[in-house]
């Protein structure tokens, strides 16, 4: 995406989706995307052994009317922030670089299908 798209994209106002949700930096973004206007969808990492609390996305100014968590058709834009994180240090480098390039690899198909 060139500087052109990207400004159209931030012009639409519409549906933009953040994958990574129970990160800090994303939630920034989410911050920022709802204070601009914007529908945010997000994506949180599940991890079958813990319960994620959200309150603070859902908690944040207009998320009740703008944040919809998990749903990502429809959106006119990703930012693409998640990565793969191997909590008990088990996975080789080179296993985490294919799960990540894996990742970025379907999330871009998904936007072209």
């Amino acid at each position: 995406m060139n500087r052109g798209d990207m400004e159209e994209v931030m012009k639409e106002k519409g549906k933009v989706c953040l994958t990574g949700g129970s990160g800090y930096l994303v939630a920034w973004m989410v911050m920022r995307l709802l204070q601009l206007g914007y529908y945010v969808n997000t994506t949180i990492r599940s991890h079958p052994d813990v319960k994620k609390d959200v309150s603070y996305l859902t908690n944040l100014p207009g998320a009740q009317k703008k944040l919809n968590i998990f749903n990502v058709e429809g959106c006119i834009g990703v930012f693409h922030v998640a990565h793969p994180i191997d909590f008990e240090n088990k996975e080789t480098e080179e296993t985490i670089t294919k799960r990540t390039i894996n990742g970025a690899i379907g999330i871009l198909q998904t936007c072209l299908d």
